[in-house]
């Protein structure tokens, strides 16, 4: 069955997304609402054994961790250890959708969370029923149905912000995502030597390079803003301003920022997971010593039998 599944032809782009143009799809997210209940059908009470078109229809849900195989971005992800991050993250948008009989209802507090999350279209196995929202594609197989929306109001990978609300706990960013005005308004969890600015400003920004492990922006600014890069907090991303190191900041529950001064300024996010290469150079020097200890004990022993002066 494995063998069959990982066959190139039957990983090839999901029949759900063939109307959304690459170019657009890129820097977005996607997010999957219900996906589980067609899974647990079909697995559980027929098993996938004989059942390798429903697998390949099921495919259409873009689950974590299958969307890595179409290189799409899924806000969710399938892992034995998530992070508390990751967990409010979930929760807010989930807690707050409805699973009816014939429809799914989204409230204001999940549309904020999609929003600022960058989650630009959303796959369900139920019509949407909310504002927001629209159709733009539908696939069914017997009685199960995968639907394709787009997300009118997606936030993009990188924005600038001149105002911010501090949130003193995970658990108050339900708070602030039901009483806060997200267009203007970024949620961070350490107290900034920024002033708050409750006028929009007017800064621009450009994407230089960007690749998994960097990315860098030219940004101008009439005054002190934050720059927020839409993407998963990491203690192992560092952030230059100038090609000055300076301090990540933890935003929006599970994205990074940096405060960016009045004027022109290079911006470069890049990843560096300093424990992994400590890791790696610890043991090539293990290794190292290792090789040296057994040539030197070797030798001894040669000394010792007279083979060598």
């Amino acid at each position: 069955l494995l063998k069959d599944i990982f066959k190139f032809e039957n990983l090839k782009k999901p029949e759900i997304l063939l109307p959304i143009d690459p170019t657009i799809e890129t820097g977005y997210q996607f997010f999957t609402i219900g996906s589980n209940e067609i899974w647990n059908e079909i697995f559980i009470n027929y098993g996938w054994q004989k059942n390798l078109d429903n697998f390949k229809f099921f495919l259409n849900a873009v689950e974590p961790n299958t969307n890595v195989f179409f290189n799409v971005s899924h806000l969710g992800g399938y892992q034995i250890l998530s992070t508390k991050r990751q967990n409010v993250q979930q929760l807010l948008i989930k807690e707050n959708i409805q699973k009816k009989d014939n429809e799914i209802l989204i409230n204001d507090v999940s549309k904020k969370a999609l929003n600022v999350f960058g989650v630009k279209y959303l796959i369900s196995t139920k019509p949407i029923n909310s504002s927001g929202f629209t159709e733009i594609n539908r696939i069914s197989k017997e009685k199960n149905s995968f639907y394709l929306y787009e997300n009118d109001n997606p936030k993009e990978k990188f924005q600038l912000y001149y105002d911010y609300l501090l949130i003193n706990h995970l658990s108050d960013y339900l708070n602030a995502f039901r009483d806060s005005d997200i267009q203007n308004v970024v949620f961070v969890e350490n107290p900034l030597n920024l002033a708050n600015n409750e006028e929009p400003g007017s800064g621009t920004f450009s994407v230089l390079n960007f690749n998994e492990k960097k990315v860098k922006l030219s940004v101008n600014t009439p005054k002190e803003a934050l720059l927020l890069f839409n993407n998963s907090y990491n203690p192992d991303w560092h952030v230059k301003v100038d090609n000055r190191v300076e301090s990540l900041i933890k935003a929006n529950i599970n994205s990074q920022a940096v405060i960016v001064p009045q004027g022109s300024h290079e911006v470069e996010f890049y990843y560096f997971p300093k424990q992994f290469y400590l890791g790696i150079t610890i043991s090539i020097l293990s290794l190292i010593l290792s090789i040296a200890f057994i040539l030197k004990l070797e030798g001894f022993k040669f000394r010792t039998l007279g083979l060598v002066k």
